[in-house]
């Protein structure tokens, strides 16, 4: 079963990038993420990519992730 839309608070160790490399070496290569990051702060910002590109980015603390499907 499909759990759609999964809200993740990531820490220093556990940061967006590292988790998207696990979620794809799990085969979840079919799902898009954001990434707020910052929040709270006047250089917040939102980014909506794929798992292979979030990946490869280092985001900023203070960020939530949220994985969502791919639209058919």
């Amino acid at each position: 079963a499909d759990p759609g839309c999964i809200a993740i608070y990531t820490d220093p160790k556990n940061t967006p990038d590292r988790l998207a490399r696990l979620l794809l070496e799990f085969g979840m290569a079919n799902r898009k993420v954001a990434v707020v990051e910052e929040i709270g702060s006047e250089e917040e910002q939102c980014w909506e990519t794929d798992l292979v590109s979030a990946a490869e980015k280092q985001f900023a603390p203070l960020n939530v992730m949220v994985l969502y499907p791919l639209e058919e």
